[in-house]
């Protein structure tokens, strides 16, 4: 009796097993299939691929091939309003086959072939440095004020930047984020919220460093500005700024900034801030 019972209890346990590894075989296939679909679409056409401006694209249609490499969010009162804060940061890295701008690249090069000079009076071929293109990355972030999940504004900020690198392991000149493109717009849920005197602020308030290790000043700054809204999103800002003098922008420094007021029935609430540090 015990034996059979046994065997009763195995079969059972079998039959609760099964259904579950078949299961899971079909959603391996299936994540298979899933990955290889996005692996198809994340990379367009060639001709698509040939027509990329490296130094000129629009940073919201080369979002989707970026490559996510961080993201964080981050939630908060603020005891002052009653509001709750959430900020969003997502980074994101363009794929292999994207183009490299040979023009930032050949004025970061300029400036560490400067630099050998000043370091070794004439540059022999075992000394030289090269200036290393690493990648395009892509700096989504916004701020969110709500009154509930329902009812908020949000400010959104991308920040693009072409990466750089002294020699492969960025170690010998450091990395440089040769800054271009700034973006930004607002987002409502009903137009009880509005935007009011907006500043953008771009660039290197002081002290930032060039490939050569040398600092420079070079700062953007425009507004109070009033947004256009079209329904409940106002229409993008775009800052386009290719520094032909090769300036760079090095790790830690503020770079781009968008400030503005945030009102709810007419009434001021809160100063939405987006600040972009390239590290």
């Amino acid at each position: 009796m015990l034996l059979i019972f046994q065997r009763q209890k195995k079969m059972k346990h079998i039959q609760w097993v099964l259904p579950i590894v078949a299961l899971l075989g079909l959603a391996m296939i299936l994540g298979e299939d899933i990955t290889a679909a996005r692996a198809e679409v994340s990379k367009p056409p060639q001709q698509v691929i040939d027509q990329i401006d490296p130094d000129n694209y629009d940073t919201q249609w080369a979002w989707q091939y970026f490559v996510v490499v961080e993201k964080s969010t981050k939630t908060w009162k603020d005891e002052q309003t009653g509001l709750m804060i959430e900020e969003y940061y997502e980074r994101r890295r363009s794929p292999d086959w994207w183009p490299v701008s040979n023009e930032t690249l050949t004025l970061c090069q300029d400036q560490i072939d400067q630099t050998g000079q000043l370091l070794y009076g004439q540059m022999a071929p075992d000394q030289a440095v090269t200036c290393v293109y690493d990648a395009d990355e892509e700096v989504y972030r916004s701020t969110k004020a709500k009154i509930s999940e329902t009812d908020y504004v949000q400010q959104k900020q991308w920040n693009t930047a072409h990466k750089y690198c002294g020699n492969d392991d960025c170690l010998v000149w450091g990395t440089f984020y040769a800054m271009f493109r700034d973006q930004f717009q607002w987002v409502r849920t009903n137009t009880k919220w509005t935007i009011k005197n907006w500043y953008h602020k771009w660039g290197c308030k002081s002290e930032c460093l060039r490939c050569n290790n040398t600092t420079f000043v070079l700062y953007y700054q425009e507004g109070p500005k009033q947004p256009t809204w079209s329904g409940n999103t106002s229409i993008m800002q775009t800052y386009a700024y290719s520094f032909k003098e090769g300036k760079e922008f090095g790790a830690t420094q503020e770079t781009a900034r968008v400030d503005a007021s945030a009102y709810y029935n007419g009434v001021f609430k809160k100063t939405l801030t987006t600040v972009q540090v390239w590290d």
